[in-house]
């Protein structure tokens, strides 16, 4: 079976499920944004096929950049598994591992320390998001990876930006006017 994208065949068992987390510090409460697609490369670069994004205030007050970072990485995750283990039942195992990016190192740092003293103060919420987050990457249903900011397919969804700097993360994102 092949899905057509862009006048483009693409065999089912070469697509992936990837998702985008961001998130910009500000007061009272920070911006999350989640772009969720599926593509056929390592990164899925190549043909991406949007398939949910969000952009929402957080529930809880962040007082660093990687705390803000984990809380949306947290929505991220619960709004894709939510659409992956769906597909991976109908179309191929393989998208029941989720590809997970984002810009901040507290993020992937999760996975080898825990709660850090930095995030301590909000134990119990953030806690919790912490160790939904471990789980899942140990259990290898995510893997967490690295991607620079301006590669990062979720900017978009945290703030405002210039009409250039729209128009590129747009071209980015496969969406056309």
């Amino acid at each position: 079976a092949t899905v057509m994208t862009h006048d483009v065949s693409i065999p089912i068992h070469e697509l992936r499920f990837f998702l985008h987390v961001d998130a910009d510090l500000c007061a009272p409460r920070s911006q999350s944004g989640v772009f969720a697609f599926i593509g056929n490369d390592s990164e899925g670069t190549k043909t991406p096929i949007p398939i949910a994004w969000i952009s929402k205030k957080q529930s809880i007050a962040a007082d660093s950049v990687g705390l803000s970072e984990v809380i949306a990485a947290h929505r991220g995750i619960k709004e894709a598994l939510a659409l992956t283990l769906p597909l991976s039942a109908i179309l191929d195992p393989a998208f029941a591992q989720l590809h997970g990016f984002a810009d901040y190192g507290t993020v992937l740092r999760v996975d080898v320390r825990g709660m850090s003293a930095n995030l301590h103060l909000y134990s119990r919420a953030i806690g919790l998001r912490i160790s939904l987050i471990r789980d899942l990457i140990a259990k290898e249903v995510i893997v967490a990876q690295h991607i620079p900011s301006a590669k990062n397919k979720a900017n978009m969804f945290t703030k405002v930006l210039p009409r250039l700097h729209f128009q590129t993360e747009r071209q980015m994102l496969s969406i056309l006017p």
